[in-house]
């Protein structure tokens, strides 16, 4: 049995309402990736793995799943056959922790929903106290955080989903 590990941040996307009828786009996938030939691992992520690869050891594999209603969630993922070597990656880059991939995003996003929130209890967003010229970058400031809030929300949600995915890929993958 394999133990997975999610590289990076699923990408979730819009499956177009003309797409619905090809069966392809209902269909969930995997397909093995080399290793070498792409960048989603960093050089020190792949010196690590190329020294430890053994024979067919690591895996990289992307998967696809169709998520209701209209997605598809596309997932990037390190297989490793043996536990203790998954263990030994994780221990190596703990940013691939799964605990502590969700913490640092709850903590992120609560340290931004903070922040904009002693900002707006001062007013700090009221345009009425700025000049013009201040107008457009005050506004803007609140738009681009309450964006990353909303990003960091996805962000947790498509990893627990992935996550969970990531289960049913377990016999298959």
């Amino acid at each position: 049995m394999a133990t997975r590990v999610i590289l990076d941040c699923p990408d979730a996307r819009h499956i177009p309402y003309f797409a619905m009828g090809v069966p392809s786009a209902l269909e969930d996938r995997a397909v093995d990736i080399d290793i070498h030939q792409n960048r989603i691992v960093g050089r020190r992520y792949l010196d690590w793995i190329t020294a430890h690869r053994g024979e067919d050891a690591i895996r990289m594999v992307a998967t696809r799943n169709y998520v209701e209603p209209r997605t598809a969630l596309y997932v990037n993922w390190l297989l490793f056959r043996d536990e203790a070597l998954a263990t030994q990656f994780l221990d190596a880059f703990p940013r691939y922790q799964f605990g502590k991939r969700i913490k640092g995003i709850r903590r992120e996003r609560q340290l931004l929903e903070e922040g904009l929130e002693q900002r707006l209890r001062r007013d700090g967003f009221d345009l009425s106290q700025f000049s013009e010229e201040q107008g457009p970058t005050i506004a803007r400031r609140y738009v681009e955080a309450h964006d990353k809030i909303a990003d960091l929300d996805r962000h947790e949600k498509w990893l627990a989903t992935a996550r969970h995915l990531g289960e049913d890929w377990q016999g298959r993958l």
